[in-house]
């Protein structure tokens, strides 16, 4: 593979990386919403575990999804643009490496979308969630459950180690207008680096 190639592969990882980031953002904040400061990863209450299920139900099977279709566009366009001309096995595993990066950035921004909507509706009702740990198909909008099942990986999204505290119930703080005004600035911030990186990593690998 060329350097080209190598540089190109490097900003796919980083675009997950960054996605991976804003996801954990949103899902931090949500559970910020309901007065939920720290989770204590060591001993994970059940209904956090049940959000976090939720959360993989909703992750996995996008990254499925895209992984496969992006596969079979790389393959089409021989290596992503990385390894043209190359042996077929080289070819194929090029074709997988860019599926994994893309589907795994793809799902992260999406589904951290759904949960950027969900922050704002909630908002709006006061911070309480409009659908409860048993709500429709069995999905939870509460919380910031992990896709890898890793609590430490989704709470500070790139997989570094997050806050750890006691899980803390309850009444929930005031989240008032000037509270959700700056996490909405935040994520906005984090969300249009993301998009301009995958943008740029799209179009390099595949026009």
């Amino acid at each position: 593979m060329s350097g080209l190639g190598w540089a190109v592969a490097g900003l796919a990882f980083a675009w997950m990386l960054l996605a991976a980031k804003a996801h954990g953002r949103q899902l931090r904040l949500e559970r910020e919403l309901r007065g939920l400061e720290f989770t204590d990863f060591r001993h994970v209450p059940p209904e956090v575990e049940a959000l976090w299920v939720a959360e993989r139900r909703r992750f996995w099977p996008q990254v499925a999804a895209y992984g496969l279709a992006f596969a079979l566009l790389a393959w089409r366009v021989d290596g992503a643009n990385l390894v043209a001309g190359s042996p077929p096995w080289l070819r194929a595993l090029s074709a997988l490496a860019v599926a994994f990066l893309v589907a795994m950035s793809l799902a992260f921004a999406v589904t951290g979308l759904m949960s950027l909507a969900r922050l704002r509706r909630d908002a709006a009702h006061g911070g309480q969630p409009q659908v409860g740990p048993a709500g429709p198909g069995g999905q939870v909008q509460v919380g910031e459950p992990g896709p890898s099942g890793q609590a430490q990986a989704d709470e500070a999204g790139t997989g570094a180690e997050a806050e750890v505290g006691e899980a803390q119930g309850g009444e929930a703080p005031d989240r008032g207008e000037s509270w959700l005004r700056e996490g909405l600035r935040g994520s906005a911030v984090l969300w249009g680096a993301t998009f301009a990186l995958g943008l740029l990593v799209l179009v390099l690998l595949f026009v």
